[in-house]
């Protein structure tokens, strides 16, 4: 609720989506953009995110971002930026990228942009299948049993039918 912009309808979302305010929060200070944009547009999204970082190092974009010229060359660095991306994950995160004269927050997005180029080159120097070798199949989760529950039927029949379907 400290957030800029967060009200009690856009807490109450996020609390629905994340499933606790301290998840909620997890996700808008790494910059979870694609998840934030289930309950928000993109817009929101960002400001959110921006906010946050903005609050964790004493900065907002405003503060750099002083005039109409700066706020367009910013703009379109970030959109170019963003051309670049491969993914839909990629693009979004780069626009939670702003500028500012926070060193530890410079520090913060040149260490994303390091771990970017690093996993980047990576997966230059490797084919795709080494990288599918990598993958491990998915474990089928057990069905969870719920126990304290009870089931009434009508007749032996229906009981045999809701059986059947898992139901016992």
């Amino acid at each position: 609720m400290d957030l800029p912009g967060v009200g009690s309808r856009i807490r109450e979302r996020l609390l629905e989506n994340y499933g606790s305010e301290e998840q909620a929060l997890d996700a808008v200070l790494k910059g979870d953009v694609e998840g934030l944009c289930k309950v928000l547009s993109e817009r929101q999204a960002f400001s959110l995110v921006q906010s946050a970082k903005g609050l964790k190092y004493g900065c907002t974009s405003d503060d750099f971002l002083a005039t109409d010229e700066v706020s367009k060359i910013y703009k379109m660095l970030i959109s170019r930026m963003a051309s670049f991306a491969c993914t839909e994950y990629a693009r979004l995160k780069i626009g939670t990228l702003f500028p500012s004269f926070s060193g530890d927050h410079l520090a913060e997005n040149r260490r994303m942009a390091e771990a970017a180029l690093k996993n980047a080159k990576l997966l230059q120097e490797s084919s795709p299948s080494e990288q599918l070798i990598k993958i491990k199949p998915l474990r089928e989760k057990a069905p969870t049993r719920v126990r304290e529950r009870a089931l009434a039927a009508t007749s032996v029949e229906a009981f045999q039918q809701l059986k059947a379907r898992g139901l016992d």
